[in-house]
């Protein structure tokens, strides 16, 4: 019995290995393509061309809601919200950014690929 006892703690010791996933996007936007990263840590996505974290608004079987809040306080105090919805059947996104000291706001779409891999974890 003891025996098993330490085999199950030494299992549970060692690195684990966790699915991940990353949605690679691409857009025009006037006359450039500009490409996004998506990355799935956890309970958020990391949105790592500009190093924000995503939160989870809403996730079911076909899509995936992304936000980001931003209060900005030096120079000129503003608040963003940066929008991303991802659909986990097409592949299509859009993303709409608004900026509290900007009338209108803006609004683009394009397409993803998902990549998924396994990634090595500790449970320290």
């Amino acid at each position: 019995m003891l025996k098993k006892i330490f085999a199950i703690l030494c299992f549970f010791s060692f690195s684990t290995e966790i699915l991940s996933e990353e949605y690679l996007c691409s857009l025009i936007v006037g006359d450039r393509t500009e490409t996004k990263s998506y990355e799935r840590l956890g309970g958020y996505f990391l949105y790592t061309t500009q190093g924000w974290e995503f939160e989870i608004l809403h996730e079911n079987d076909t899509h995936i809601m992304l936000g980001n809040i931003n209060y900005w306080t030096h120079d000129d105090p503003t608040t963003t919200l940066f929008l991303t919805i991802i659909n986990k059947k097409t592949l299509n996104f859009s993303e709409r950014f608004i900026k509290s000291e900007i009338s209108g706001d803006s609004f683009y779409s394009g397409t993803c690929a998902i990549k998924r891999y396994w990634k090595r974890g500790n449970n320290n």
